[in-house]
């Protein structure tokens, strides 16, 4: 835990979903969402490329809300390819962000903030959190689709995130 931070329902966190059209950026206390900020995404560049654009993005939006860094438990990233949840790293891009797979995302969190960083598909994400926010504690089951720049699903049986080898 971050010094400074005890109540986690009140906890500060940075929330990064890596589009491939878009980077949309939040700034959210508790289940709160306090500022966004989106970028074009750029992602046939490159992710290591977008990483300074997205943590002075950040930046500014803390600042905007008067956040000190001490203040902030963690971030989350959604990205659009296959992990390995088990190792936090990016196995395949899928035509986007191309150098992802070798970037330590984790190191750059901890480098930049000195915090750490959670990474997941961008759509098992999208699926926790219509979760949490529609269904709270009673939603056990559910199953999401997204259509964007690509095409992707998850789903949730018996409370638990349906995870393939990936």
């Amino acid at each position: 835990m971050t010094a400074g931070v005890e109540d986690t329902n009140k906890a500060i966190t940075l929330a990064v979903d890596l589009g491939g059209t878009r980077i949309k950026l939040g700034v959210l206390e508790g289940y709160t969402l306090l500022a966004t900020a989106v970028l074009d995404a750029q992602s046939h560049a490159g992710l290591d490329s977008q990483l300074d654009r997205v943590r002075n993005a950040l930046e500014r939006l803390c600042t905007e809300q008067s956040i000190v860094p001490n203040k902030i438990l963690g971030i989350g990233m959604g990205f659009p390819g296959l992990l390995d949840q088990n190792q936090g790293t990016i196995l395949s891009t899928i035509d986007k962000y191309p150098d992802a797979p070798d970037l330590d995302l984790n190191a750059w969190a901890q480098a930049h903030w000195g915090i750490p960083l959670s990474l997941d598909n961008d759509v098992n994400l999208a699926l926790l959190g219509e979760c949490v926010v529609a269904g709270g504690d009673t939603l056990k089951n559910a199953v999401i689709m997204t259509i964007g720049t690509g095409i992707g699903t998850a789903a949730m049986v018996d409370g638990t995130l349906f995870r393939g080898g990936h």
